[in-house]
């Protein structure tokens, strides 16, 4: 998996996946609290940030929590920088939370089962 360093590169690797035909949410999507938020447009699940800043929530259309899952106790403190989620992405119902200053957690969409995580 490619670790994106920063804010800038991500969004451009976003912009250069739509344009190849590879869809992928950007964590650029903020909810009005200004958390990362990202939505599945065929399933309807949603999944933001909590308020403690490391906890992601899914929610189905109707607004009921699917999962949660603590990103820092499930991946680990980050390396560097602070223990929050940063941003988020979604592509083929995986999740990807940023969290620190470049650590990485991806969680599958439907449960909320942690997949992968790491640090470039």
């Amino acid at each position: 998996m490619l670790a994106i360093r920063s804010r800038h590169l991500a969004s451009a690797l976003v912009a250069i996946m739509a344009v190849i035909g590879q869809p992928c949410l950007s964590a650029d999507d903020k909810a009005e609290d200004g958390k990362p938020v990202v939505k599945d447009e065929e399933t309807g699940l949603v999944v933001a940030v909590k308020d403690d800043n490391r906890t992601l929530v899914a929610t189905n259309a109707d607004e009921k929590v699917v999962w949660e899952a603590d990103v820092i106790k499930q991946a680990g403190e980050p390396d560097v920088g602070a223990p929050v989620v940063r941003s988020l992405a979604l592509k083929n119902q995986q999740v990807t939370a940023i969290y620190g200053k470049h650590s990485f957690a991806v969680f599958d969409l439907q449960s909320g089962k942690l997949l992968s995580r790491g640090s470039d």
